[in-house]
């Protein structure tokens, strides 16, 4: 793909993906399975950060500002460079979904009650200025989520301006909260890595019943499932975690990130802290715990968003929406660079023992 010199789209590709120089000292248990210690060097952290916040501020100087912004009369002084801002990343995540050939598909994982169904319809608000239940939120401590929902643009993005309708925006996917408990397996696979790659290879329709699934690999019984050929892989993983949590479930995240490098795969994978404003945990606090969880997933901090979601009686934060478009900004970014360093192979499930997992000779479903 080839992009004329000095656009948007050249400037993102031009960057050339810095590899945090990370070193891992691990020792595993057959039990738990994570990292007895993580050393990430400070100094390989920043650099990353401050390529995409310079190439941020390049594409923010050279937008070309649309006539029409005097008419938010009804703004503060400072309301009004927060939307101009707001319309400026707007303007330039279109140039850079643009670049991308195909929308991308963004997996949101997580334990049970921590947003993430919240977060889908707070960055689709984002995205459109309108709150709905585009996906189902849960309540308490039961599961509301129960099967594989997802969320193509043509569900939440429907412009009047022809000219915008057509956009590269993500589709989203929704699934069950994860169980830790199901992660402490003395199986060399646990059951949310077996689940976890069937949804990140795309093996799963529509709909799918995961709380029964889940049950079903717990207990090792017979699955046969038919596999939506219209599901595509998982480009972006999205972990969703809780502020008011104190317990990190680091089994879990470790659990995820292992998923996410499998075999030939090479998943970016990002964080996002919700419910900041119902912590009890001070600024520095929510700093040091966002430092401690990136440690445990190995991931930059640049790629971790503060956030507390949208309810459907909030007024329009301008604030919030700016580091939503800027998280999304990463995201592509993050993509394109994966992109350019590695090709992706086409994933299915190999016929493998060691994946546990035969395709039949009849037809196409999968069975174990």
């Amino acid at each position: 793909m080839t992009f004329m010199r000095g656009s948007v789209e050249s400037r993102v590709l031009a960057v050339d993906r810095h590899n945090a120089n990370v070193t891992i000292k691990s020792t595993s248990s057959k039990v738990n399975k994570k990292p007895n210690s993580v050393k990430v060097k400070a100094s390989a952290i920043p650099k990353r950060e401050k390529e995409f916040q310079s190439l941020l501020h390049n594409m923010h100087k050279d937008t070309p500002k649309e006539p029409g912004f005097q008419y938010f009369n009804e703004m503060t002084a400072e309301q009004n460079t927060e939307q101009v801002t707001k319309d400026e990343i707007w303007e330039n995540l279109k140039a850079n979904l643009e670049a991308l050939e195909k929308p991308r598909n963004l997996l949101l994982l997580g334990s049970l009650g921590t947003g993430k169904s919240s977060f889908i319809n707070t960055v689709i608000t984002a995205l459109t200025g309108k709150y709905k239940y585009y996906a189902d939120v849960g309540r308490g401590s039961s599961h509301n989520t129960m099967r594989l929902h997802m969320i193509p643009s043509a569900e939440y993005w429907n412009p009047e301006n022809k000219e915008i309708k057509a956009q590269n925006l993500p589709t989203f996917i929704d699934i069950i909260g994860l169980e830790t408990s199901l992660s402490e397996s003395k199986e060399e696979i646990s059951v949310n890595k077996e689940l976890m790659r069937l949804i990140i290879n795309g093996q799963l329709p529509q709909n799918c019943d995961l709380f029964d699934l889940s049950n079903k690999l717990k207990n090792r019984e017979k699955i046969n499932i038919k596999p939506d050929l219209q599901i595509a892989a998982v480009d972006i993983i999205i972990v969703v975690l809780s502020a008011e949590n104190y317990v990190t479930p680091d089994i879990l995240l470790y659990d995820i990130c292992k998923e996410a490098k499998f075999e030939t795969k090479n998943i970016p994978v990002f964080l996002v802290l919700t419910n900041v404003d119902k912590s009890n945990l001070s600024e520095k606090g929510l700093e040091e715990k966002k430092n401690d969880i990136c440690s445990i997933m190995n991931i930059e901090p640049y790629k971790v968003l503060m956030c507390s979601n949208y309810q459907p009686d909030h007024k329009p934060s301008i604030k919030k929406d700016i580091k939503i478009l800027e998280f999304l900004m990463k995201e592509n970014v993050e993509l394109q660079w994966a992109m350019k360093s590695y090709h992706h192979a086409e994933t299915y499930f190999n016929v493998s023992k060691t994946n546990l997992y035969f395709r039949t000779s009849s037809d196409d479903s999968l069975t174990y």
